[in-house]
């Protein structure tokens, strides 16, 4: 997932500032949690036949809101970058993109 973002950014995770690198590793981790669970759902019920909502739900409220919340502040490390080096914008794009992205999958 890392990689992915990264190329879709045109960076390696050495261009990134420290700051930009912990973002980056946090948002991942918290987006593969979500991923895995939605694969989860799709082979098994959210609720279940005496009505109650899979435990796993709790896990991925939380890790949603943390994909969200990490992404937006790589964002703004990202865009302090790219108001200091060009090379940047490319990445701020790509990240602006993913955040759409994100939000998509929530409204749907």
């Amino acid at each position: 997932m890392k990689k992915s973002l990264l190329a879709r950014m045109g960076l390696r995770q050495r261009d990134l500032s420290w700051a930009g690198r912990e973002l980056l590793e946090v948002y991942c981790c918290a987006k593969a949690k979500t991923s895995t669970i939605d694969h989860w759902l799709e082979t098994n019920p959210l609720i279940d036949e005496s009505g109650n909502v899979a435990p796993v739900m709790r896990v991925y409220l939380a890790a949603l809101n943390s994909s969200v919340r990490t992404l937006e502040a790589l964002l703004g490390v990202m865009a302090e970058m790219a108001r200091e080096d060009q090379r940047f914008d490319r990445a701020l794009q790509a990240l602006a993109a993913e955040g759409r992205k994100v939000r998509a999958e929530n409204d749907g």
